[in-house]
């Protein structure tokens, strides 16, 4: 339970934060870098796009994992 609450609270956080970024369309107030590789798992590329505040950047970060997985039974 309060395990499950914390996660909320993040994901709320999250949201709040991330909105201006999503909202900002054509009047970015940031560039986007996409595809930046942070690491290699069995010879796969692991990427991530990097947002960059375009002025009153405070070094101030977010980092929003998302996780998941795909797995088969069959086979």
């Amino acid at each position: 339970m309060k395990r499950t609450l914390v996660q909320a609270c993040l994901i709320a956080i999250l949201l709040t934060v991330a909105a201006p970024v999503i909202r900002a369309g054509g009047n970015a107030t940031h560039t986007r870098v996409p595809d930046v590789i942070y690491g290699r798992k069995d010879g796969t590329a692991l990427t991530m796009d990097v947002f960059v505040p375009k002025k009153n950047a405070n070094g101030a970060a977010v980092i929003w994992v998302v996780s998941g997985g795909w797995f088969s039974r069959e086979g």
